[in-house]
């Protein structure tokens, strides 16, 4: 059923634009994955099938993941080495070496938490913890979720999602379901077995699967990534669904010359992970073309897709707590403006000193 709808939405042409001046048509493609077990539930290569065994966007096209990369590869690796929702981080524009990452409209905000810099998609924040948690870590906790990289992937730009081949949609959703079951990585896949007309099995499909990141910092990822979709300034807040928990990230990749040459959005209900791209085969610039966001693809398929569940299943090791979104201290009531935080036992931050004072 899945399949059904993916495709239904896929012949609306009213979801993408008139091809380039040049003729280019523009391409979209997305892969559905089960969050429980790693199975690839639907999938659409391109907006158009004319050749046989023509190019499979979904699976052999690789494009730069932009800012969809940073719960991968930044936010949830230091939740994994003792960050918090409410650690406080400086977003201000910076250059380390020669490189200097500029956030959208070039505008900076001091001192934020790591759940304002994850709903704003703040660039130079994820630039600068990627260089406290060390890009070594990163990677290993990339490799952990099945997301492919190169020696030329080693530096700060991977924060912001610059790769040297990229991702495909299959394996960022793959990926993505980690954050929606606990933590567990499976290996996608498209089959579990083959049989014979008389029902014998003549080949089964062993899969990869282990843990990839800590049951308490896969649900305090997705807590921030819900806030991401389900706040009125979440930058993905066109993805939220009426009465479902929605989780996601968006991502905007570049080409060779630093033009918008693609979208990305990656969103999770609690059965389902869903990554859709959109964007031209030879990464032309989008910068001038009207199209409709992935967001919105994703949803018409999301609003239609049947769920056995609306709510993703809460870690019994995290508790909820409000901090004083100046200090990311725990707020003191009647003193302090604040925000829900999410919180292991043993990593919890101290009472907020700052405000009252």
């Amino acid at each position: 059923r899945l399949q059904i709808i993916a495709d239904k939405v896929y012949s609306d042409q009213s979801f993408f634009p008139a091809d380039a001046s040049d003729g280019t048509p523009i391409q979209s493609a997305m892969a559905v994955v089960d969050t429980g077990s790693g199975a690839v539930l639907a999938m659409v290569g391109g907006r158009d099938y004319t050749v046989r065994r023509g190019l499979n966007r979904a699976t052999q096209m690789r494009r730069q993941p932009g800012s969809a990369l940073k719960p991968l590869a930044v936010y949830g690796p230091a939740l994994e080495l003792g960050y918090t929702t409410a650690s406080v981080l400086l977003d201000e524009k910076t250059s380390f070496g020669n490189y200097t990452p500029r956030n959208a409209g070039d505008r900076y905000y001091g001192l934020v938490t790591m759940r304002t810099a994850v709903r704003n998609s703040l660039n130079t924040t994820a630039v600068r913890l990627l260089e406290e948690i060390g890009v070594n870590a990163s990677i290993q906790y990339l490799n952990k979720m099945g997301i492919p990289t190169e020696k030329s992937d080693r530096n700060l730009s991977l924060a912001l999602g610059s790769m040297t081949y990229g991702v495909t949609p299959v394996e960022l959703a793959a990926a993505y379901a980690v954050f929606g079951n606990g933590g567990t990585y499976y290996e996608p896949h498209f089959y579990t077995e083959v049989t014979d007309s008389g029902g014998n099995v003549i080949l089964r499909k062993n899969t990869e699967t282990h843990q990839a990141l800590d049951s308490d910092t896969a649900w305090i990822m997705n807590r921030l990534l819900y806030y991401n979709v389900n706040t009125a300034d979440g930058i993905a807040n066109a993805a939220a669904l009426d009465n479902t928990e929605v989780i996601g990230k968006t991502g905007t990749a570049a080409n060779d010359l630093n033009l918008d040459s693609g979208r990305i959005f990656v969103g999770a209900v609690p059965d389902y992970v869903t990554a859709v791209w959109i964007g031209f085969d030879d990464e032309s610039s989008m910068e001038d073309v009207q199209y409709t966001p992935p967001t919105e693809v994703w949803k018409k398929m999301a609003e239609q897709f049947p769920l056995e569940h609306d709510k993703f299943t809460p870690d019994d090791k995290v508790t909820e707590q409000e901090y004083c979104i100046s200090s990311g201290g725990l707020a003191v009531k009647g003193l302090c403006e604040s925000e829900t935080g999410y919180y292991t036992s043993d990593n919890m931050p101290d009472k907020c000193e700052k405000c009252g004072k």
